[in-house]
């Protein structure tokens, strides 16, 4: 059998879809925020020899100023500051301090495990795997670790939560208690709200059960909450929404952005018929260049000031009271009205923070989707009211499901699936019917 060989020639038509430099910066400069974007300017300047930075003559005005993380800026609804503390010392600053005191021999190994708490103050990692990492005697960390765990706060550095809670309860002189017993010997059945087994293998009534877990949901899940592990992180604002002569205006805050201008010198030599073509060329692509940015800062302005007027007309109820709630506004809306794609909106929005009359929040706070018929259109923020309204009066013996409480909305008008009612649940830290079930 023979194998002919050959040459072929095959046309094929394709189509890419490729997106020129200055279009990727025009996304790039709206999504920044403004300390983001006067490190793109900067880059910029440094990049292009035909920019010249002039010395800027603005500063952001002292009243707004730069805020941190570790102050309290708040409404009923918002708290930028969630999760941390007022205060600035941190759970290792207090751990170590304690261990100074109790652990002056052994403050490498304190060290160590102290730097293997996870967020919630509790030792993910073995001691065995410890010991391998760091190439520490186990009987040197297992004593150190013991030490620990009766430091403050309670239930600290314990090897998991079921551990954490126990040794709460010891040190509360409640080992052997009916408490203690559930979380050793039924932690799982505890987890899953099963009273009526736990109450089975005790020989107590679910009523008495019950009353055990109330003590311990009473403990702390969380040993390492209620310190300020992120310490004065400045949060810069990048524009305000102020009420001047009785209306809401906006004020977009560049002063702090480089400014710059094109270098005459380079304009000159194009007009020089001595200059070699293929500089006189790298000048003109840095020139579009320089044109190209200008259009695209000065496009994040304008399209900045139409989203943020749009947020103070529509929103003007909620600026105007303390008490006032949102109403819902999706980026679809402001992008037929802005006449521009919804997507360039998502990007405008993202990683801005506006100072207003009720404190400083993300742009991203006043966009939300609504529920319901047209008319009674609801925030995720206003349905997580009507769960909780809902829950408040329920029959505690026979808690609603997600899918009742879907049902129950929906006779209100409002219209919202299970899944979401399960995500608002779990976002506000309410447990599942079967696990709120009482008996």
């Amino acid at each position: 059998m023979v194998l002919g060989q050959g040459i072929h020639q095959d046309l094929q038509q394709k189509q890419n879809l490729m997106m020129l430099p200055h279009m990727q910066q025009a996304l790039t400069v709206l999504q920044a925020s403004t300390l983001d974007l006067e490190d793109i300017i900067k880059g910029e300047i440094e990049e292009n020899p035909l920019l010249d930075e002039v010395e800027s003559v603005g500063d952001l005005p002292e009243k707004y100023g730069h805020y941190h993380r570790n102050q309290t800026i708040y409404n009923d609804d918002y708290n930028i500051s969630d999760n941390v503390s007022s205060g600035s010392v941190s759970l290792r600053e207090t751990l170590l301090a304690q261990a100074r005191e109790a652990l002056p021999d052994d403050m490498d190994v304190a060290n160590i495990l102290i730097d293997s708490l996870d967020s919630h103050g509790l030792l993910g990692d073995s001691l065995e795997e410890l010991s391998l990492w760091y190439g520490v005697e186990i009987e040197r960390l297992t004593y150190t670790h013991m030490v620990l765990q009766s430091f403050e706060p309670s239930g600290i550095a314990a090897l998991d939560l079921r551990n954490s809670l126990l040794n709460q309860l010891c040190r509360q002189g409640m080992k052997g208690t009916v408490s203690y017993k559930i979380i050793d010997k039924y932690y799982q059945e505890l987890l899953h709200n099963r009273i009526p087994e736990i109450g089975r293998a005790l020989k107590l009534p679910p009523m008495v059960v019950q009353k055990n877990i109330e003590v311990i949901s009473r403990l702390n899940l969380n040993p390492a909450s209620g310190f300020d592990e992120v310490c004065c992180q400045a949060l810069f604002v990048d524009a305000a929404i102020e009420e001047k002569e009785g209306a809401f205006q906006v004020e977009i805050f560049n002063d702090s952005l480089p400014e710059f201008s094109v270098n005459q010198n380079y304009i000159d030599m194009l007009y020089d018929s001595h200059l070699e073509m293929g500089f006189k060329d790298y000048i003109v692509k840095k020139l579009s260049s320089a044109k190209w940015l200008y259009r695209n800062i000065m496009q994040r302005q304008a399209i900045l000031e139409g989203v943020l007027g749009y947020v103070a007309k529509y929103q003007v109820n909620f600026f105007s009271t303390s008490k006032g709630s949102l109403r819902p506004m999706m980026m679809r809306d402001v992008a037929e009205a802005l006449e521009v794609h919804e997507s360039t909106i998502t990007r405008a929005v993202a990683n801005k923070y506006i100072h207003t009359p009720r404190g400083l929040f993300p742009l991203r706070y006043f966009f939300d989707s609504g529920y319901g018929a047209e008319e009674k259109r609801r925030t995720s923020s206003g349905m997580k009211d009507l769960i909780l309204e809902l829950l408040k009066y329920e029959d505690k013996s026979k808690p609603l499901s997600d899918g009742l409480i879907s049902k129950a909305l929906k006779k209100k008008g409002v219209l919202c699936a299970r899944r979401t009612i399960a995500k608002y649940r779990s976002q506000m830290k309410i447990a599942s019917a079967s696990q709120r079930r009482r008996y």
